[in-house]
């Protein structure tokens, strides 16, 4: 009896085990035809259903300095979206071409509702001269010019209605050289006055108000924009000496050279106005300096080259920079303003140009033979347009 127990009881175990057996060679096979036999398709993974942002991509880029990595330039631009995202270069360790179009990708904040999208964008190089010039972006604003403390009376109002590009460094002498095709020693050449600063980056000296217009011109020309400056119409400067004659060195008031004009629609490099000067160097302060009150040396000489610690022009850019990025603002040379020289008046102005006539252009900025006082933001001085100097250079713009 005990033995037919026993037996059974082994069945069941076999019977069971055999099952089991069964069931898992089931399993194989399911899962080997599930791959193989196409009634048993693989399943499909769930679609993203990620929403496609809304993007206006950024236009009209503009590189400020020649050679500049994709890296560099800021790559939101004018570029929005409908949602919260970023827009960053693919490459942005590329040299930009002006003109060509490179790959740019937008990335929502909300990466689990939208997706990143790419374009291609188009970046235009602002001017290609070798040593390039690098300028920064000064917005629109208004401001109170002129100041009591530095004889530049009556204080007034002035809005600037549109933002525009203007060179961190004064013209030095190698970006003049290769746009004008004349030296340091030969501009020396008309004074006989020496030299006081000699160097590729050391800024560009003994360049008259003229000059400084010419080489606005010229570096246009060379940059594929409208020239700003014309005289009768005629915006090159070597038809200006053919029918008007040789650049003054003295005083003419029936001059044609005097006679220059603005072009308010060119896309050119221009001088700055006294406004536009003003409005730069002060960068959204109202001190005596754009550093503020402070007069000491140790403070003006982080800021500026002046008589308190140099004896001649020193490279450009060797000090503090203001708060909109600008060098030398203060100190080194003098710069050239595009404006006549006259006496302020208490009204408010928007985008002021000066006098229509005069006799003397307008300087600003102070200069290394210049004591502390010269370098206040409201300073004024002036020079008569033909006359060259150790202590007088200058800075550019585009809008």
């Amino acid at each position: 009896m005990k033995k037919n127990s026993n037996n059974r009881k082994k069945e069941v175990v076999r019977k069971i085990s055999k099952l089991i057996y069964l069931l898992i060679a089931t399993c194989y096979l399911l899962t080997v035809l599930a791959c193989a036999n196409p009634f048993f398709p693989p399943k499909k993974e769930k679609e993203s259903g990620l929403k496609t942002p809304s993007v206006t991509w950024p236009d009209n880029i503009k590189v400020a300095t020649w050679q500049e990595t994709l890296g560099d330039v800021f790559a939101k631009g004018n570029g929005s979206s409908n949602v919260s995202g970023t827009f960053s270069w693919n490459n942005p360790s590329e040299t930009i071409t002006s003109g060509a179009a490179y790959s740019m990708t937008f990335t929502p904040k909300d990466a689990d509702t939208y997706k990143s999208v790419n374009s291609n964008v188009t970046v235009t190089v602002m001017q290609n001269i070798e040593d390039g010039i690098k300028m920064v972006w000064i917005p629109a604003g208004s401001f109170q010019m002129g100041q009591e403390e530095a004889y530049a009376t009556p204080v007034h109002e002035v809005t600037l209605t549109s933002g525009y590009y203007m060179g961190i460094h004064q013209i030095t002498q190698k970006q003049w050289e290769e746009v004008m095709e004349t030296t340091i020693q030969e501009q020396e050449a008309f004074t006989s006055w020496g030299l006081f600063g000699v160097g590729d980056n050391y800024p560009m000296y003994y360049v008259n108000w003229y000059e400084a217009v010419i080489f606005c011109n010229k570096l246009s020309e060379i940059e594929g924009l409208t020239p700003v400056y014309s005289i009768n119409g005629e915006t090159d400067p070597a038809v200006w000496i053919d029918d008007h004659g040789a650049i003054p060195i003295s005083w003419d008031s029936t001059s044609e050279w005097n006679k220059i004009q603005i072009d308010p629609n060119s896309t050119g490099y221009r001088l700055p106005t006294e406004a536009q000067w003003e409005y730069a160097c002060r960068a959204g302060t109202t001190t005596l300096y754009y550093w503020g009150d402070v007069t000491d040396a140790a403070t003006v000489g982080a800021h500026a080259w002046y008589s308190g610690n140099a004896s001649s022009t020193q490279v450009v850019g060797g000090k503090q920079v203001n708060a909109f990025g600008l060098y030398d603002m203060t100190g080194n040379v003098w710069e050239w303003c595009w404006d006549w020289y006259a006496a302020y008046t208490n009204t408010e102005k928007d985008d002021p140009v000066g006098a229509s006539s005069g006799s003397d252009r307008v300087c600003r900025g102070g200069s290394w033979g210049n004591s502390v006082g010269f370098l206040r933001s409201a300073y004024r001085y002036n020079s008569g347009p033909y006359g060259r100097n150790r202590y007088l250079g200058f800075r550019v713009l585009r809008p």
